[in-house]
């Protein structure tokens, strides 16, 4: 079993879901970063806000990254 995670950085915003622990979005550089339970960690690139807020306010974040996130280059793992 993986370590537990640290605290979150005031940055990031904490996410009610089975699989995704925390998101941030920065407005500049339009990068939607999101960090799994698992610990791995993704950036999203050229995120318009109105698709990072949808992530912020999905009932079901894992589904919305599948589905709103998937033509948005990314890098992480």
């Amino acid at each position: 079993m993986p370590d537990a995670p640290g605290p979150l950085p005031p940055e990031w915003v904490p996410l009610q879901s089975s699989n995704v622990r925390a998101a941030m979005y920065d407005e500049t550089s339009r990068t939607l970063s999101v960090q799994f339970l698992s610990g791995a960690e993704y950036d999203y690139y050229d995120v318009p806000k109105h698709v990072a807020d949808g992530l912020f306010n999905s009932g079901s974040p894992g589904r919305y990254i599948r589905t709103a996130l998937s033509g948005y280059p990314y890098a992480g793992g």
